[in-house]
């Protein structure tokens, strides 16, 4: 999903998030309310504009319920525009950790929102992604 600035023609860029439960499996939809996971947000801009920029990311993560149910903030985190090097392509991911039991049982869309700001004021550049989508169950204790 691209992310909106106030300059198209000079920046531009785009976010995507997965689910990890595991980092030595697939990212995976299906995650028991016992287990933690990871939200794992990547986005990126472009463009000359992006070579000049400063400040801080704040990234964070919803899980909306499909159907009746909560929209909960499943974590936030601030990331430094100056973690990437100024380049006409900067790249920058977070892995957001969701702790066990933020969410009864049912499905969720997820939703990644950066927002940026710089010395504190929050300026015109924000990106959401809608997805994926997951599945959250309470595991039987004859099958865990």
């Amino acid at each position: 999903m691209p992310i909106e600035t106030p300059t198209p023609l000079t920046m531009g860029g785009i976010i995507f998030a997965n689910v990890v439960i595991d980092h030595d499996q697939p990212p995976t939809t299906v995650i028991k309310t016992t287990d933690h996971f990871h939200v794992q947000v990547h986005w990126h801009i472009t463009g000359t504009a992006a070579t000049t920029l400063g400040g801080e990311f704040i990234v964070k993560v919803f899980a909306e319920s499909l159907g009746p149910g909560p929209e909960v903030l499943l974590g936030s985190v601030v990331k430094q525009v100056s973690d990437a090097p100024p380049s006409l392509d900067r790249h920058y991911m977070v892995d957001i950790l969701v702790n066990p039991n933020p969410l009864p049982e049912g499905p969720y869309r997820l939703v990644s929102a950066i927002l940026y700001r710089n010395g504190g004021i929050p300026g015109n550049i924000a990106g959401v992604e809608e997805g994926p989508t997951i599945q959250v169950y309470v595991p039987h204790p004859a099958m865990p």
